[in-house]
């Protein structure tokens, strides 16, 4: 059997990771190590894992607050064993999913289980598109193999964090890596409701910007990612009606349903981005358009790398991005 080992990034995860770990022991199949990547955390996370897991676990801390996308990476540079599971701190695995995922890893590069909220609505996959490939990462598993073809190019840390797992995914497309949804494994997501999402407006948008640069061009139509224009241009829209469209979506927003269905949630709605007004929501868009213009460098350097690793140039110059 292949060697397994396992990353939990985590930032302030006290009141939510013992959940997490305990979970992976009752999958009842052996792990070669179990890294935490702590994010600097302000509370008492550190000390309660060392605490109650003692030499069970491995912790690494990141010498500054730096996102999920560099945490991560920390974590899949230090992995030794021939698969990486990667799994968020606020993410409870349920009976026999990770052996159900093993099992499809076979014929596979990286796999993903059905993920659902702690209130039974669906996280991922939403829709057919959705099954074929991953875009988000609350929980999956790669190959060493799949992670080599990236040649070290892992999350991009310029993302910090939102956004960074999509342009993940979409790389790993582009490399050829293949992927399957595990419909059998079950995992659940902590809610984790806030009152607004000033912060996560703002970073999505800006990440947007960025990932529109860095994937112009590519043959990625049969996504439903975050850097197409047209979901750039939802997001705008979200922003201009004050519409907090991520904790939406937790409370059973369907985005498959018709345009009016849309209309009508971003007029009469209760999840807001900010209770600030209309003033502060432009300034976080003027604000997210002014540090993608300082990152703007990256997101073309990252680009030309891309584009240098890709052999096959039928995923090139796309007219319907």
């Amino acid at each position: 059997m292949k060697s397994i080992s396992v990353i939990i990034p985590c930032f302030n995860a006290r009141s939510t990771i013992a959940k997490t770990i305990e979970s992976l022991w009752k999958q009842k199949i052996p792990f070669k190590e179990v890294l935490i990547i702590d994010d600097c955390s302000t509370d008492d996370t550190v000390l309660f894992l060392k605490n109650k897991y003692k030499n069970k676990i491995r912790i690494l801390k990141n010498k500054k607050n730096s996102g999920a996308a560099l945490s991560r990476n920390v974590g899949m540079r230090a992995a030794k064993g021939d698969l990486v599971l990667l799994i968020d701190s606020d993410v409870v695995m349920e009976k026999n999913a990770l052996r159900n995922m093993l099992e499809k890893l076979e014929k596979n590069q990286i796999v993903f289980p059905y993920m659902i909220y702690e209130n039974g609505g669906v996280m991922y996959p939403n829709n057919l598109s959705d099954e074929k490939y991953l875009l988000i990462s609350p929980c999956f598993i790669i190959t060493k193999e799949g992670l080599s073809r990236l040649n070290n190019n892992l999350f991009d840390e310029n993302l910090k964090i939102y956004c960074e797992d999509t342009d993940f995914f979409l790389r790993c497309f582009l490399v050829g890596l293949t992927c399957a949804f595990v419909k059998e494994a079950v995992i659940v997501h902590k809610t984790n409701k806030k009152k607004f999402r000033e912060d996560r407006y703002f970073l999505e948008l800006r990440n947007s910007f960025y990932g529109f640069i860095k994937f112009y061009g590519f043959k990625l139509q049969a996504f439903d990612h975050a850097f197409r224009v047209q979901n750039i241009l939802q997001l705008l829209a979200c922003g201009f009606f004050n519409f907090n469209l991520f904790d939406a979506q937790i409370n059973g927003y369907d985005k498959s349903k018709p345009l009016s269905y849309k209309i009508r949630k971003l007029f009469y709605h209760e999840e807001k981005i900010t209770d600030k007004g209309f003033i502060f929501i432009l300034y976080l868009t003027g604000k997210a358009f002014i540090e993608f213009l300082k990152i703007s460098p990256s997101a073309f350097f990252e680009r030309k790398i891309l584009i240098s690793k890709i052999n096959n140039k039928n995923f090139f110059y796309d007219n319907n991005y």
